[in-house]
């Protein structure tokens, strides 16, 4: 896939590009670039997406915001689609001060020389989000481009959208997250030294600081699968406070289920499989590793989960 930075040059062709914010890159997401690479082949362009280097609301400096997916998730999701381009651009207070029409004529057709754009049903653009679908269609002829509209897709009878999403994750619904997204919802982060408790109980965990704002699952234990290197390993995964040693910061802390290398400072992901349990206080340090010798064998009948 070709990474053209629009803030340092243009792209030489042709293209059809998707357009949205796209955090989670979810079903009704992939749709959309269905779509994007249907025209693209039939017209014989690049297919393409574009990314913005921030999201929209934390480069205007509104209330910060977790995320589904990164900046970096996004280009490797993009990537595994097989698009052909992947735009990047800053999203910066003068950017958004541009009118829809200045939006296709400076960035669509100068910059990335659009033949054609893939929407979803709800798109906004420009100063205020003052552009929509039909501003897209009025200015098709002055731009010569071509519109199309991705249909929604629906999950449960229930349109998929990131904050479909997002509530779920939050509320102890992983199962319908991940069936919005299509895949295991993930986060990414970097090991760092704890408390070693885990070791000592007979159960060492790799203790995650995240590498980006991530939206984290509600509290709880969780079936998961931690990568690292091309590696894949079962896991569980610890959210919250550790409540057993009235402990009330906010940990992620992952026990790999048959390895006992050094973690520290290695990047990881953790793919979210299932939700195993509340998070729970108990009365002796022995309740406690009965409890997590349960969840590892929960974790180890569900192996077949490993692969995605």
């Amino acid at each position: 896939m070709q990474i053209v930075d629009l803030n340092k040059e243009s792209f030489k062709g042709q293209c059809i590009v998707g357009l949205g914010n796209f955090d989670g890159f979810h079903l009704g997401h992939q749709s959309i670039f269905k779509n994007v690479k249907a025209l693209a082949k039939s017209k014989g362009v690049s297919s393409a997406i574009l990314i913005f280097k921030h999201h929209t609301k934390v480069a205007l400096g509104k209330k910060e915001k977790r995320y589904l997916t990164s900046f970096e998730d996004k280009i490797a999701i993009a990537e595994k689609l097989r698009l052909d381009t992947a735009f990047l651009l800053e999203f910066d207070n003068s950017f958004s001060k541009q009118t829809p029409q200045e939006f296709i004529s400076r960035i669509l057709k100068e910059k990335m020389g659009v033949t054609g754009v893939v929407v979803g049903e709800n798109f906004l653009f420009g100063y205020k989000a003052s552009g929509n679908i039909q501003t897209l269609k009025d200015l098709e002829k002055e731009f010569q481009y071509e519109t199309i509209i991705a249909n929604s897709v629906y999950y449960r009878d229930e349109m998929i959208s990131s904050t479909r999403i997002r509530n779920a994750l939050c509320t102890q619904k992983l199962k319908t997250a991940n069936a919005c997204l299509g895949r295991f919802y993930r986060i990414y982060g970097n090991v760092v030294h704890g408390k070693h408790r885990g070791r000592k109980l007979g159960f060492p965990t790799a203790n995650i600081q995240l590498s980006d704002n991530y939206l984290l699952p509600s509290s709880g234990v969780y079936l998961t699968i931690t990568s690292f290197e091309g590696k894949k390993f079962l896991s569980v995964t610890s959210i919250g406070e550790n409540i057993t040693f009235n402990e009330r910061d906010y940990k992620i802390e992952s026990h790999l289920i048959d390895f006992n290398s050094n973690l520290y400072g290695k990047k990881i992901k953790i793919e979210f499989v299932e939700f195993i349990r509340d998070n729970i206080k108990f009365n002796s340090i022995e309740g406690l590793i009965e409890q997590i010798k349960k969840d590892v064998n929960y974790a180890r009948k569900h192996e077949k989960n490993l692969q995605e």
